[in-house]
């Protein structure tokens, strides 16, 4: 006795077949972007706001280099520029591994700088002094403190 089977049918094939393609496809395909950016501008500071869906909001200037990576539709900042989301730039790790994975790329130098500052900014209207863009460029330090004025425009153009 012959057995006719669903899948015998030409159409019933084609159909599975054409099904398995899509779902391929589908499985492939470029998840959808879960994160929008804007510009945003004071005049004299321009930066790129990232507000991730159900995540972390970034932001970030473009003339740092620093670019964003993707990951499962979620945008992250790449500080290193190396084109991959490493452990300590991932904003859904908690931050204790964030921290130790950073911890392990740093250099002594690099350990220094974040505990350092540069001398005291008491003038901030004026901008960086010469002595202080060379420590933040070149000694690895992250901070230029403000010891001057209450002047919170000349404050906020003096931390960005």
């Amino acid at each position: 006795m012959l057995r006719t089977t669903l899948y015998a049918r030409p159409a019933v094939r084609l159909a599975a077949f054409t099904a398995v393609c899509l779902m391929a496809l589908d499985a492939t395909a470029a998840p959808k972007k879960k994160y929008t950016t804007k510009t945003v501008s004071d005049g004299k500071t321009s930066y790129v706001l990232v507000e991730n869906k159900k995540g972390a909001t970034l932001g970030y200037s473009p003339a740092s280099g620093v670019t964003l990576i993707e990951d499962k539709g979620f945008a992250f900042k790449d500080m290193n520029k190396n084109g991959k989301l490493d452990a300590w730039e991932d904003w859904r790790l908690s931050a204790e591994k964030r921290a130790e994975a950073l911890a392990k790329e740093l250099t002594p130098e690099q350990i220094a700088g974040l505990m350092l500052f540069s001398s005291h900014e008491r003038a901030i209207e004026a901008g960086l002094t010469e002595e202080q863009k060379k420590y933040l460029k070149e000694d690895n330090l992250r901070a230029v403190l403000n010891a001057g004025s209450n002047n919170v425009a000349a404050a906020v153009q003096h931390i960005n």
